[in-house]
């Protein structure tokens, strides 16, 4: 898929804001709402916007820190893992 610059800005602003109306995103991308609302469509059936999260204050919740980790396997079953 191709971005221009419209679509790369609405991606910038959905990173910062992914609760903005879509009124709100128009106006900064500068179109009216419905091709923005179109693009962001687009964007998401195309797979580029996987989803929309919410970003937790660690220690608001107690946790003093995340760790993630990512484990690729040259290969699969029970064998690969013992």
């Amino acid at each position: 898929m191709h971005f221009d610059k419209i679509d790369k800005k609405i991606l910038n602003i959905l990173q910062n804001d992914g609760r903005i109306t879509n009124s709100s995103l128009a106006e900064k991308v500068k179109i009216s709402p419905p091709p923005t609302l179109e693009r962001v469509k687009k964007l998401e059936n195309n797979g580029i916007i996987k989803k929309y999260a919410a970003l937790l204050d660690p220690a608001k919740i107690g946790v003093e820190s995340f760790t993630f980790v990512e484990v690729t396997l040259s290969r699969h079953g029970k064998d690969a893992v013992s």
